[in-house]
């Protein structure tokens, strides 16, 4: 319980941040990591979107995104991110073991 409450406070100290620079995509990423580690993963898929419009993006956002998209159950999305991980590095072991955790899911 006490990781989920230091999880919000950091929260609040990257949206006072995004506050003071509204055009950061890294805080914009940084907070949807820390969602993510809250386990609220709409927010975190909130924060990856503004992030990537204002330009953030690599095999990072990409993992955060479908790892965010696995744990919301949809496969579909999560696999999407999956596969653009995978053309620009085949190797990413991350990539691969989310991979083989949304087909195990999907009994495939």
């Amino acid at each position: 319980m006490h990781a989920h409450g230091d999880l919000h406070e950091q929260i609040q100290k990257v949206t006072e941040e995004i506050s003071s620079t509204p055009d950061s995509s890294y805080l914009y990423f940084k907070r949807a990591k820390l969602y993510f580690h809250h386990e609220d993963y709409q927010e975190a898929l909130k924060d990856l979107d503004i992030a990537t419009r204002l330009g953030q993006e690599g095999v990072l956002v990409d993992l955060v995104y479908a790892k965010s998209y696995q744990k919301l159950e949809d496969y579909g999305k999560a696999m999407v991110f999956v596969k653009k991980i995978h053309a620009s590095n085949p190797s990413n072991v991350n990539a691969i073991k989310i991979k083989a955790e949304l087909l195990f899911s999907q009994k495939k």
